[in-house]
């Protein structure tokens, strides 16, 4: 009995729901773990990473095509989808602070925690990984172009995007070398899926947590930013599933998936709270928090029936 509890209690989709309710319910006393959560994120990148092996870029052609058709998905395909719903939003009042929100979420980089979440799916590492890398190279260029055509915002180095770059994705992809070694492998492989699991709890607990207070006190603008994302989220991941699911294997097909939909719900609310002084510009960040940590639940079920391997 106390096998089956716990085994329950580790279940990935379990985790999850533990994760969005502890946020909910300790708010901004969950502070203590957003202020490791990039540390936390990055040890979650290099469990995740360890199944990649730097001979898949042999030959580059294969990662250099990944990697535009992630750019392609993520940034004109996603990127769009919600810029035109944002056009939609009245020209009044707080709108038009979350009508900037929701062009910085377009302009973030792709969320690190893909290549975690390919992992516990078991999609295609290494085509998430050079996915995820590539998008946040293009970020580089995209985030400034973006500030340039935003009012009243000044010039945004593309050197802020260097730290996430190397905490997030370069330094786990070294670290994990190591743990490929022969004789660390079988101990570490074990161990990963658990890992990566409460390794998400620790993060999404705070996102929601310091998210908690604005989400319920604009109820009006967060129908209207969920109402978007329930769309540009959920429609095209269901249009990309329908597209592609006579040609693609299931593990590419969560790949991209996941390239097309999800974005840095971190980055994007850093980007608003550095550069704007009105808070709401930060709400869609908040919501999008939610929207990406319910998504994850929904879509590890929907994989496990419509995306198993043997389908």
């Amino acid at each position: 009995m106390t096998r089956r509890f716990f085994a329950l209690l580790n279940h990935r989709d379990v985790v999850l729901l533990l994760a969005i309710a502890s946020g909910l319910l300790f708010g901004r006393h969950s502070r203590f773990l957003g202020d490791i959560s990039v540390g936390i994120l990055t040890l979650i990148m290099v469990f995740s990473t360890i199944g990649f092996s730097f001979r898949d870029w042999v030959p580059f052609r294969i990662p250099l095509r990944q990697i535009a058709t992630a750019i392609l998905l993520n940034y004109v395909v996603f990127g769009t989808v919600v810029c035109l719903l944002a056009a939609l939003l009245p020209d009044r009042g707080d709108y038009q602070a979350v009508r900037i929100g929701l062009w910085l979420i377009a302009a973030a980089p792709a969320g690190p925690s893909i290549v975690a979440f390919t992992t516990l799916l078991k999609g295609n590492v290494s085509y998430s990984v050079n996915g995820v890398f590539g998008i946040t190279l293009a970020a580089v260029v995209v985030i400034p172009f973006v500030f340039f055509l935003l009012p009243d915002t000044g010039p945004v180095s593309p050197a802020l995007l260097l730290p996430m770059l190397i905490k997030l994705i370069i330094l786990p992809l070294i670290l994990s070398r190591f743990l490929r070694h022969p004789k660390v492998l079988p101990l570490i492989k074990p161990v990963q899926p658990t890992v990566v699991k409460w390794g998400f709890f620790m993060v999404i607990v705070p996102t929601i947590g310091l998210s908690r207070d604005v989400i319920f006190s604009e109820p009006w603008l967060v129908a209207s930013v969920a109402g978007i994302f329930l769309v540009a989220i959920y429609g095209l991941a269901l249009v990309y599933y329908f597209l592609t699911r006579s040609f693609k294997p299931p593990n590419v097909i969560i790949s991209g998936i996941l390239l097309t939909v999800i974005k840095s719900s971190a980055f994007s609310a850093v980007l608003a709270i550095s550069f704007f002084s009105d808070p709401v510009v930060a709400l869609p960040s908040a919501v999008l928090s939610v929207f990406v940590t319910t998504f994850y639940i929904t879509f590890s079920i929907f994989s496990r029936y419509f995306l198993s391997p043997g389908r």
